[in-house]
């Protein structure tokens, strides 16, 4: 099973926090924004500490910006107030689309607002809302003075901490105990049911064919060896891959040589898509963020690690299964594998299919939220 690193029991690894870091309200605030101004996994990972602040305090209103692309997310969730989407295009500032949302984040009146990413555009959001205190990381990046749109800065966790982990350290200052069981809970949107299963058959295996970078990916040959296993085995395999122009080429390369074996097609949005995991009976992918959707949305998930570290990204869940590349020694950020043979490739499609028929297995069925 995906594990991550504990710290229980073991505070000196915990960083120090400094000089009047402890929360000064003595009461819970009335309103409380959470910014998390990134990409959809990472709000993904985020979502289990703002949960933790919601149960700290139960009776505070708890809003989350969030870009608008990753909105569908945290729509459905009831402990969350409510979602704001802001526009985003990477690269692009688009200060006209967003002004009319911040002046209405402003007229919210916040009385804290915590910026769990702690980049420019989170702590310009920050500054821009307004909150009674600013609450943001103290990363060593951004631009100059960006410190001073916040209140506060809480220093960020060590790096080898499971991510959601680092998030909750980032609450500490308001009671939110650094050991609070992690959990994420996605739900899908119910109008999207009927659709998703034009979509996928019931009890397919979804095999997520892409990630964000190329170096994170397992070969093509190896996902159709793993698709003719589960065929094999009367299982319905479903290729699938995220919406870039060469992850959908990877797709086509697929369809060449296995016409046989069905693709989901393009999909108009991220609700349809989080309903079809709902409906799946495992997602196998890389290092990705569907892989954190479908495990918050009770699916199994069987989550292939080569660079990436899997005690830090791990998706959280009861039934999620992770298995590493053995001997990958590069680096996430590398473009490209620095062995003759990539060492993905030392991940068998049998090693893989004998931990997905694991997965299937009848004492791994279970009720899953959101449906």
């Amino acid at each position: 099973r995906c594990t991550t690193r504990s710290t229980r029991g073991n505070a000196a690894l915990e960083p120090a926090p400094p000089s009047g870091y402890r929360h000064s309200m003595e009461q819970a605030p009335g309103k409380v924004l959470c910014i998390v101004f990134k990409f959809l996994g990472d709000v993904a990972v985020a979502l289990p500490a703002v949960h933790a602040l919601k149960e700290r305090w139960p009776r505070t209103g708890l809003h989350l910006l969030v870009a608008d692309d990753a909105a569908p997310l945290a729509r459905n969730l009831p402990w969350i107030d409510r979602v704001w989407p802001l526009p985003r295009t990477r690269g692009k500032a688009r200060l006209l689309d967003s002004w009319p949302m911040i002046r209405e984040l402003r007229a919210e009146n916040f009385d804290l607002s915590l910026d769990f990413i702690g980049n420019d555009r989170g702590a310009l959001l920050s500054l821009a809302v307004g909150a009674t205190h600013r609450y943001g990381v103290s990363a060593p990046r951004g631009f100059h003075g960006r410190r001073l749109c916040y209140h506060t800065l809480v220093p960020e966790a060590p790096f080898d901490w499971h991510e959601t982990r680092r998030h909750l350290h980032f609450l500490r200052s308001f009671g939110v105990n650094f050991d609070h069981p992690t959990r994420l809970e996605l739900k899908a949107p119910a109008a999207q049911a009927d659709a998703a299963a034009q979509l996928l058959p019931p009890d397919a295996i979804i095999g997520h064919i892409t990630t964000s970078k190329a170096l994170k990916e397992w070969p093509l040959t190896h996902w159709l060896a793993l698709a003719r296993h589960a065929r094999a085995s009367g299982r319905t395999f479903v290729f699938a891959a995220g919406p870039s122009a060469r992850e959908r080429a990877l797709l086509a390369t697929l369809k060449a040589e296995a016409p046989e074996i069905p693709q989901l097609p393009p999909l108009s949005s991220l609700d349809l898509y989080l309903a079809v995991l709902a409906r799946a009976a495992l997602l196998v992918s890389g290092d990705t963020g569907p892989m954190h959707f479908a495990a918050g949305l009770g699916t199994p998930t069987l989550s292939l690690f080569g660079p990436s570290r899997v005690d830090l990204w791990a998706p959280v869940g009861p039934h999620a299964r992770c298995l590493s590349a053995p001997g990958c020694t590069c680096n996430p950020e590398w473009t490209r594998c620095a062995q003759s043979t990539s060492c993905f490739e030392r991940l068998t499609p049998d090693a893989v299919w004998a931990a997905a028929e694991a997965l299937l297995a009848p004492a791994t069925t279970h009720a899953r939220p959101g449906l």
